[in-house]
Order: C-alpha cells, then sequence, then structure tokens
C-alpha cells in the first residue's frame, strides 16, 4: 500500500466527537480563524447568528462572561466546526460523528442534517432558550458524583425521589466513574451528602448556569420545538449518534424530534461511546476546545484510540503523524508502519501521562500527552528547557510556567489537569524532546 493509500484509509477511519458546553475558553478557535479561510468564514457566520462579533468575544472575554449560556453555546459549536473544517482540509473526515450535549449541533453539520449557517442559528436560539429557563428554575445546578456506578447512581435517585427528595435528576451518564446530576440547589446538597454515604468518592458541585438535561428544561424544550419549525433536517450522510437513546439515528426527522427530547433527556454518552466504537473505525478524535471527551473514553475503557484536535497545532500534529507513518510504511513495504509514529496503528490506549514517541516534520516536533498530539518549535522547547531548570524555587518556577503558558500555550492548559504539577509535567515532556530529537536548549 502506498504512503496517500494509507493515509487516507486511516482518514476515513475516524470517528469524530465534539465537545459541548463547559470547555469554551479565552482564545480558542483563533489559531484556526488566522489559517484557514473557512474557519475565517465560520466566524463570520457564527457573528450573524449571536448578533456579535464572535471573534472579539472569544478574545476578550472573561472565563464569566465566556460562560454564559447564550455566549457559549455559540462559541463552542463554533470551535468544533473550526476543528471539523480543519481536519477536512487535511483530508480527515469522519466515519461516524457524536457530539456530547451541545456538542451534537456540530456533529448534525459534519453528518450532512444541517449545514453550519442552520446548526450556528439553532444553537444561538437554544442558548438563549436554555439561559431564560435557567433563571426562571430559580436556584438550581448540576454536580458530577465521582466513583459510583451509574446504574447506583439512577437507582439511588429514584429510591430517594420515592422518598419524597424532589428536583434531582441524572442528567449525563460520562463514564463508568462519573455521573452528573441536576437539580433544586437543596436537593443537590443533600444528594451529595447521601451519595458520600453511599461509597461515591467525591461529589463535586459544577459551574455551569443551570439544571440541564432534566424536567428543568421543558420549557426551553417547549420553546425550541417552535424554533425548528421550517427548519429541514436531512437524513444523515455520516452516521450520527444520539445522545438520548445512546444509539445511531438514520432519519432526519426522528434526529428532529429528538432534538427537542435532548434538552430534558439525560446524556447517555457510556452507550453512545460503546456504539460508535463498534461502528469500527482505526482512532477517535476529539475536534473542538480541550479534551475531556478524550478522558471520558479513556476512563471507558475502549481499545480505539482518542486525540485532541482542538488546535492548529493539534490538527498538523495529526496530519504529520499519518504522513510519516504512511512513509514508513511505504519504506517497508506493507500496510502498517514499523515504528510508532501513528497512535492510530496503536490497539491500546495512549498512556497514563507520556508516550515516547513522535514525529519530527521541517522544524516542528511532536510528541503525545496524554491523548493529545502537540507541537513544539525548536526555540519552544529551548524555553521550556530554561524555565524548568532553572535555579529558582518551586514557587517561582510554577509562576513562570503559568505565565509562558497563559501567553503562548494554552493548548498545554487543555492537556495537564490544574491538579498536576506543571513543573514536573512540562519537565517530562521537555527531556522527551531534548532525548528524541537528540536537541539542546
Amino acid at each position: 500500500m502506498n504512503n496517500t493509500n494509507t493515509s487516507a484509509a486511516r482518514a476515513a477511519d475516524t470517528i469524530f466527537l465534539f465537545p459541548g458546553q463547559g470547555s469554551q475558553y479565552s482564545g480558542m478557535a483563533l489559531d484556526f480563524a488566522g489559517a484557514s479561510p473557512r474557519a475565517a468564514a465560520l466566524f463570520d457566520l457564527a457573528s450573524d447568528a449571536a448578533g456579535r462579533d464572535m471573534k472579539k468575544t472569544i478574545a476578550e472575554s472573561s472565563a464569566e462572561e465566556l460562560g454564559r449560556t447564550d455566549i457559549a453555546q455559540v462559541a463552542v459549536t463554533l470551535a468544533n466546526l473550526c476543528a471539523a473544517a480543519s481536519l477536512a482540509e487535511r483530508g480527515i473526515r469522519p466515519r461516524a460523528a457524536a457530539g456530547h450535549s451541545l456538542g451534537e449541533y456540530a456533529a448534525l453539520a459534519v453528518c450532512g442534517v444541517l449545514d453550519e449557517a442552520a446548526a450556528l442559528r439553532l444553537v444561538a436560539r437554544r442558548g438563549e432558550l436554555m439561559r431564560q429557563a435557567a433563571e426562571n428554575a430559580g436556584d438550581t445546578g448540576m454536580a458530577a458524583v465521582i466513583g459510583l456506578a451509574p446504574e447506583a447512581v439512577e437507582r439511588l435517585i429514584g429510591q430517594w425521589t420515592a422518598q419524597g427528595l424532589a428536583g434531582l435528576y441524572a442528567a449525563n451518564f460520562n463514564s463508568p466513574r462519573q455521573t452528573v446530576i441536576s437539580g433544586a440547589a437543596a436537593a443537590l446538597a443533600e444528594a451529595a451528602e447521601r451519595f458520600k454515604a453511599a461509597g461515591a468518592r467525591r461529589v463535586i458541585p459544577l459551574r455551569v448556569q443551570g439544571p440541564f438535561h432534566s424536567p428543568f428544561m421543558e420549557e426551553a424544550a417547549r420553546s425550541f420545538a417552535g424554533a425548528l419549525e421550517g427548519v429541514v433536517f436531512n437524513d444523515p450522510c455520516v452516521p450520527f449518534f444520539s445522545n438520548v437513546t445512546g444509539g445511531e439515528l438514520k432519519s432526519g426527522a426522528e434526529i428532529k424530534a429528538f432534538a427537542v427530547k435532548q434538552i430534558v433527556s439525560p446524556v447517555r454518552w457510556i452507550q453512545e461511546e460503546t456504539a460508535l466504537a463498534a461502528a469500527g473505525g482505526a482512532r477517535v478524535v476529539e475536534a473542538g476546545p480541550g479534551t475531556v471527551l478524550a478522558g471520558l473514553w479513556k476512563e471507558s475503557g475502549l481499545s480505539l484510540p482518542c486525540f485532541g484536535a482542538g488546535s492548529c497545532q493539534a490538527v498538523t500534529a495529526l496530519a504529520a503523524a499519518g504522513a510519516a507513518d504512511g512513509a514508513e510504511a511505504k519504506k517497508s513495504g506493507r500496510g502498517k508502519s514499523r515504528g510508532a509514529a501513528n497512535p492510530a496503528n496503536s490497539k491500546k490506549a495512549p498512556a497514563e501521562e507520556l508516550r515516547l514517541e513522535g514525529v519530527e516534520s521541517g522544524s516542528s516536533y511532536y510528541i503525545v500527552f496524554r491523548g493529545q498530539w502537540l507541537m513544539f518549535s525548536r526555540d519552544e522547547i529551548a524555553r521550556m528547557v530554561r524555565i524548568v531548570s532553572a535555579p529558582v524555587s518551586d514557587l517561582e518556577r510554577l509562576e513562570h510556567l503559568f505565565i509562558w503558558l497563559e501567553r503562548e500555550r494554552r493548548d498545554i492548559f487543555a492537556a495537564i489537569p490544574i491538579a498536576d504539577k506543571f513543573d514536573e509535567q512540562l519537565k517530562k515532556i521537555a527531556t522527551l524532546l531534548t532525548k528524541k530529537f537528540r536537541l539542546k536548549a
């Protein structure tokens, strides 16, 4: 198999996942707009849909403002569509697609159910309606239950509801270890203590602006049904998987009906992941900001590797990895690479932290870190080595790292959880880069 055919086959075997509200951050997708006329056009479409300059909004808004439901829904969908467009420009298109909650609308676009302009208009209206419904619901919220099986969470909520604990609902079945609940503030506080007594490791209140995916959103669902009147939902040309059923939907009419139900129904993400994995494919990409879905995919124990593709650097790295792997296949005279340059050839999920693999392309260097390809220039490697090796206190080193990351490498924030020690993690990355590519600071 030649290089072109190897890369094309892999590109056709890629499953796309799109993240939802909560994954947004200031500055996301601006790199796509600067690098791609198609992405720049998407920013214009989103600005028209939202009635505001989305480039300025994403670049200048505080985290609180960008997290406002009506703004976040357009912003995240825009970032998701930009990532998908960038992947398509490099020949990487979906074998199947799904989105977590809001992320479904980017999936609908890449599957041909809606065009991009219609998807952006719908999420703008959806965000407005959900924000209003949340305000009308009063003191409500969401929380993540960690360490209890989803079945146990659902069973306990049923028991407690029957015993009189009102206003508590399972909202997102995210992984075998994480279920998100929605409800009234008082019910959430009471449930937190009960879940911990039942064996949950933690119950974490989420910084969201409403009790989403619950009956508290019925007002929004009714109004959104009216907004859908006259909107044509085509039958998907790429397999589309639903949050509501956890499986594939094949009819545009059915998808349209479930778009309303999704607002008040739990996200059955575990079932959806299992169905996607069964549909076949060589790899999975999270096309959008952050790597939350890549983390959930890994927690579910599925064999296909999942990689972040939420920035130009990440998408370029995926494409470079595919080209390098194809070249190796051609060199060896086989369809598979002898090396490990491309994660798509691995049947195992990525290593927990750092994988001693990489691709060199011109003056850029790529590694896999927690399921995300990261690209570094020679200058960045030298800068990173200087920072982590500086003879200063740990506090000063951490401050310098935060300043550098904030200004120049926000994608690393997405790859390294805040709870981790940034200096130690970056020292691992720097060590790998200098050793793998024989570079010096």
